[in-house]
């Protein structure tokens, strides 16, 4: 039985998904579990005829914990969604694209995939792996016409930044002072970038992780 809150999610999933139209589902799966992962992907070719695109966005994180302190369950719980489930979603997806030779995937990354972040070893790690199996991944797919790409969102008003800056509330100031634009970036920013990469406009970009952070990744600021 589903507690409470995840039947919550649930409506309120099928709910913006009715809302966009009647072609848009809302399916429920665990994306750290192999068959469930299989079953998903089986059945949106069973429905659709096809896979044109798809976008890898499910992670969670931890408790920020010095290294020396990490436990191994919360690294085997972070790592089962941000890594494992990840790759068995993306394996899945190229194998259908990979047999209609066309198609595009976009990871989600993190700018904790491009650089270090204290107390965030087991986050920063799965996110490295995301950026280093797109690349691989776009080299496999490419003389198969597929394209993979990853997003490396920086700050973002989402419900897992405002949890972190709960923990750090001193984390905000700090954070801004490392981005030039000087604010947190809104969701739909992100989804812009998402949308370009999986439209024939980025017909000939395949295999990089972009950056939407403001600019915090171009470097260091010093006052």
């Amino acid at each position: 039985q589903s507690p409470p809150s995840m039947l919550k999610l649930h409506d309120f999933c099928n709910r913006a998904a009715r809302s966009i139209g009647p072609r848009c589902t809302f399916v429920a799966a665990d994306i750290a579990d192999e068959q469930s992962v299989t079953q998903l992907i089986a059945g949106i070719v069973a429905d659709h005829g096809r896979l044109d695109g798809a976008v890898n966005n499910a992670g969670i994180e931890v408790a920020l914990t010095p290294a020396p302190d990490v436990s191994m369950a919360d690294f085997d719980r972070l790592m089962s969604v941000n890594l494992r489930g990840t790759f068995l979603c993306l394996r899945e997806q190229l194998k259908v694209m990979r047999e209609r030779r066309s198609g595009a995937v976009v990871n989600i990354s993190s700018v904790a995939g491009l650089d270090g972040i204290n107390g965030s070893i087991v986050y920063n790690a799965s996110k490295h792996a995301v950026v280093g199996m797109t690349k691989c991944a776009a080299m496999d797919m490419g003389p198969h016409g597929v394209r993979v790409n990853s997003i490396a969102p920086g700050a973002t008003r989402t419900e897992m930044a405002e949890a972190y800056f709960r923990q750090m509330p001193s984390a905000l100031e700090g954070v801004l002072g490392m981005i030039p634009m000087d604010r947190i970036a809104d969701p739909s920013e992100t989804a812009e970038a998402i949308c370009w990469l999986l439209s024939d406009k980025a017909s000939f970009v395949s295999g990089q992780t972009i950056a939407v952070d403001g600019g915090m990744m171009a470097g260091h600021i010093y006052s």
